[in-house]
């Protein structure tokens, strides 16, 4: 009762942070051991086709990048383009779109700052 909001807010997120970076945890725990099985990805043309298809389980994105292109969902081709193009769109935030849609879990992770992990990478379902 002695507590402001402010105090009691900076207390239950030291308390949920916990929780909230066990899962992200276990996904990088799962990246890292399952990587070179054919169950990981870390390049968009892999990762984007998957995603659509609902195979991502994890996906680790830098909220700081972007790469840009065209993906045909029939043809599954991806199209990658070094700088944006007039009908260019973000793949990344293509994959967070699907992963997320079809019930994978996001992570975003700066670059360099989780060793093995690049971005983007992905954990498949199967």
């Amino acid at each position: 009762d002695d507590l402001t909001d402010a105090e009691l807010h900076e207390r239950a997120v030291g308390v949920m942070s916990t929780y909230f970076l066990a899962a992200r945890d276990e996904a990088i725990d799962s990246y890292l051991n399952l990587a070179g099985t054919g169950r990981t990805a870390n390049d968009i043309e892999t990762i984007l086709p998957e995603a659509f298809d609902g195979r991502v389980a994890s996906l680790f994105v830098s909220p700081q990048g972007a790469q840009w292109g065209r993906f045909d969902p029939v043809s599954r081709k991806t199209d990658l383009h070094e700088s944006r193009s007039e009908d260019d769109e973000d793949l990344l935030d293509l994959a967070c779109a699907y992963t997320y849609l079809k019930g994978g879990a996001i992570y975003d992770i700066a670059p360099g700052s989780i060793p093995g992990v690049p971005s983007p990478a992905a954990v498949f379902r199967y």
